[in-house]
């Protein structure tokens, strides 16, 4: 695995690649070959396999270009790569992307003529035979507008790509911000879902950082009210629909900017909160979300007689936790979590989780929440049997 971090000397801002896989821990300092001074070189990176890719959107009078290394061995070799109508101005490597044999680059100056720029991307493949990189698709939207920075966030997994604009004005409300999501078939990209915010506000930036795992999108809103919001879709199974969830840190407050950063691979989140205040004026945080385990089982459902007794075959464990509706159990509407360890009768630990629908997503608060060895998410029926539901936790590691 692979570690990228930005260095920087006297004469070009650089990247540096840390290999992880040797018996001890090397460096490899990557640079672009006809760099120069200002370029702004790593001002955009990312990483899949063997392949890293980083951006200069200022080089050569704000052209901007993307740079591509392949691994072999212990040696990066690079290939320059640029859109084949790059203009001065257009920025070209503002957010860039990569995943296999596909990337995708972002140019947010990219403007047809003097009324502004309406942004662009590009999507790059890799021919398997000769290892060169070449142009494949320019990701056109639907609704093409002047100045609200589309591409400046790009990312792209598996057929899908994504495109934030975070100056976009979608419903009229003055740059709350968007992104586009392009699918590819065959050699063809299309437009297949323009998404933002269900509670956009003006001035929410949503779209200004984005990621995508699979059939999962995150998008932060860095500016949204309370310090900033990141949002989560998943694209609904065998549509180009997609669901989305709100997510906030559980003390994000102020100008914390949550949301300026963001990253989903897998099963998890990573949210960034440069501005957070925790050990600081803006001494920074970042956020880690896990998303719930889905898989149902029937096998034999466990249920309490009480507050501290549960009937359960082997498969379940007694201590864990239960997400219920407030209409069963709780007073504010929403969703709780309660810790069924707590043993004074009839009473329950609770965090409040939700005001409207069952979470997808759960914030994992180290070492605050995680205090038991291992845990399971049950929920409520009319007749106050605790079943198992969809949403299940699972290895969490005590608190030292």
């Amino acid at each position: 695995m692979a570690l990228n971090s930005n260095v920087t000397d006297t004469s070009v801002t650089q990247v540096a690649v840390y290999d992880y896989t040797q018996a001890q821990s090397t460096e490899r300092k990557i640079q672009a070959s006809d760099r120069g001074g200002s370029d702004v070189f790593g001002s955009s990176i990312a990483i899949s396999g063997n392949y890293a890719i980083v951006g200069a959107p200022v080089s050569n009078s704000n052209q901007g270009r993307a740079y591509i290394f392949t691994r072999s061995g212990n040696t990066w070799s690079q290939q320059i790569i640029y859109s084949s109508e790059i203009a001065n101005g257009d920025n070209f490597g503002s957010g860039v992307g990569i995943d296999g044999d596909y990337a995708v680059v972002g140019a947010n100056g990219k403007g047809p003529n003097q009324q502004g720029a309406v942004g662009a991307a590009y999507v790059f493949k890799r021919n398997v035979t000769t290892g060169v990189w070449s142009q494949q698709a320019i990701l056109s939207r639907n609704d093409p507008v002047f100045n609200e920075h589309y591409g400046q966030s790009v990312a792209i997994s598996g057929d899908y790509a994504i495109v934030g604009a975070w100056a976009d004005d979608p419903g009229g409300i003055y740059d709350a911000g968007s992104a586009y999501i392009f699918k590819r078939s065959g050699t063809s990209w299309s437009q297949t879902a323009y998404i933002f915010a269900s509670d956009k506000t003006a001035t929410d930036q949503f779209g200004y950082s984005v990621s995508i795992s699979g059939d999962y999108v995150i998008s932060g809103a860095r500016i949204k009210s309370g310090g900033g919001a990141a949002y989560i879709f998943k694209r609904d199974t065998g549509l180009e629909t997609w669901s989305q969830q709100k997510i906030k840190g559980h003390d994000t407050e102020g100008n914390d900017e949550f949301g300026k950063y963001v990253s989903i691979s897998g099963d998890y989140a990573i949210v960034g909160a440069p501005y957070d205040d925790d050990a600081g004026n803006a001494s920074g945080s970042a956020y880690i979300f896990k998303k719930p385990n889905t898989t149902y089982t029937i096998t034999q459902n466990p249920y309490f007689t009480s507050a501290t007794n549960i009937v359960n075959n082997s498969n379940w464990s007694s201590s864990g936790w239960e997400i219920t509706a407030s209409s069963d159990a709780a007073n504010q509407p929403g969703y709780y979590a309660f810790d069924n360890t707590y043993t004074a009768a009839n009473s329950w630990e609770s965090t409040w989780l939700s005001g409207s629908s069952m979470p997808q997503w759960l914030q994992i608060q180290y070492p605050q929440d995680v205090v038991i060895q291992a845990y399971t998410i049950v929920g409520r029926d009319a007749t106050d049997r605790y079943i198992p539901t969809s949403w299940q936790l699972q290895g969490a590691t005590a608190a030292a």
